[in-house]
């Protein structure tokens, strides 16, 4: 939340000290490197934003500094801030001068800080949210690799499937293998079992399997499997 105005602030900060051109190389490469990740992927990872977020750290970090020069400027060296002409009222438009740079530091601690709690909160809400869905997403999978034991699915064995099926072979003790658009599989073979993902159809090489349900899954995960011919799933 506090990236956006913070490099705003440094590109004009740059500017007025001539050097707005590593800033913006900074800021252009920032846009290049997230519009490939905004654009093209159907999915939010925002680690996948790092690079972007360290290379807007550089304007980022010169708004910062202008802030701070701006809220408490260097006092000149007669310690009245330029506005004293020596003797009494040079003293009291130095201790106006402290006041008002005291006001102004405040006031930027003061947003900084709620910027930074505001953005603690909405990270927090998203940590607490992404833990509950990967609480239960790791319970599926140990349900489904459940069913694979019932039906006769052991080590050494091959799950293959869509979607998580990497994750439910590793809790199953199998190899994964992940079928291709077409419904082809990848390599490896026929595995021993199928994992689908709700209603989705099976590949036509197993379409012939008979179908074991998943129970008490998160909706949208992977909903069943298909046992292979002989009797191993």
């Amino acid at each position: 939340m506090a990236l956006p105005p913070l490099v705003a602030l440094g590109l004009y900060a740059a500017h007025r000290a001539g050097r707005a051109g590593a800033a913006w190389l900074a800021l252009l490469v920032a846009a290049a490197t997230a519009a490939t990740y905004l654009a093209f992927l159907p999915y939010a990872v925002p680690r996948f934003l790092l690079p972007a977020y360290a290379l807007l750290a550089v304007p980022a970090a010169l708004g910062s500094i202008a802030a701070v020069r701006r809220a408490w400027p260097p006092p000149y060296a007669d310690g009245t801030d330029g506005a004293g002409r020596g003797g009494a009222p040079g003293v009291g438009l130095a201790a106006r001068a402290t006041a008002r740079r005291r006001v102004r530091a405040a006031v930027v601690i003061v947003a900084v800080a709620a910027l930074c709690v505001a953005h603690g909160s909405v990270q927090w809400d998203m940590v607490r949210r992404h833990v509950r869905v990967q609480e239960g997403a790791r319970a599926d999978w140990q349900r489904i690799a459940a069913v694979l034991r019932e039906q006769g699915v052991g080590p050494p064995c091959l799950v293959g499937g869509t979607h998580a099926v990497v994750p439910i072979a590793h809790a199953a003790g199998c190899r994964s293998q992940r079928d291709t658009p077409d419904g082809r599989e990848s390599g490896g073979g026929v595995p021993d079992a199928f994992v689908l993902r709700g209603d989705r159809r099976p590949p036509p090489w197993a379409r012939a399997w008979p179908r074991h349900r998943v129970p008490d899954l998160l909706p949208g995960l992977a909903g069943g499997g298909r046992p292979a011919p002989g009797g191993r799933e």
